[in-house]
């Protein structure tokens, strides 16, 4: 008998070796139990809803939150065209995303389990917040995006570790 229950658990062993798995998270919470960075990030919001919805909640969320601020952004620019007033950088920044998250809207599945349009979203967010970091004039914005772009680089490193290059490179 003890030399069945041997081979049961060489199963195992080739099956945790040969998929890339978080081995012991699953015992802490089913949620955790994930094979990449962003179900990671996405388990959070998993705990929230029912039936493990939390990737396809953000993965549909973001890219028409960008989408959303980039057209409010061309509004308010049109009101301040007519009243000749100057805009923050980051309302002409997002003005100027406009065809960035059209593209990622026609590109990506938001139904998918993929972490791609996340992270694309993100990095959309990033550039620009980096963007208005540059031609920043006054030392509260520039701390201020300063903030933002650490945070938001931490993010989409957290999300995707592919994004290490654009995140070193900002």
């Amino acid at each position: 008998m003890s030399h069945r229950s041997g081979l049961y658990y060489l199963k195992l062993i080739r099956w945790t070796q040969t998929f890339p798995i978080v081995p012991g998270l699953v015992n802490v919470q089913e949620q955790l139990a994930f094979n990449q960075n962003a179900f990671l990030i996405s388990s959070l919001f998993d705990s929230l809803v029912p039936n493990r919805w939390g990737l396809f909640l953000i993965a549909g969320f973001l890219p028409w939150l960008g989408l959303s601020l980039s057209l409010f952004a061309l509004f308010r620019l049109f009101l301040r065209l007519r009243k000749a007033e100057r805009a923050p950088a980051i309302e002409i920044a997002y003005a100027i995303s406009l065809p960035a998250w059209l593209s990622t809207l026609a590109s990506f599945s938001l139904s998918s389990a993929s972490p791609d349009c996340i992270i694309t979203s993100l990095s959309i967010h990033f550039f620009l917040v980096f963007a208005c970091y540059v031609v920043a004039e006054d030392e509260e914005e520039w701390m201020r995006s300063l903030g933002e772009i650490l945070l938001l680089g931490v993010t989409c490193f957290s999300v995707k570790s592919s994004s290490l290059g654009l995140v070193l490179g900002v």
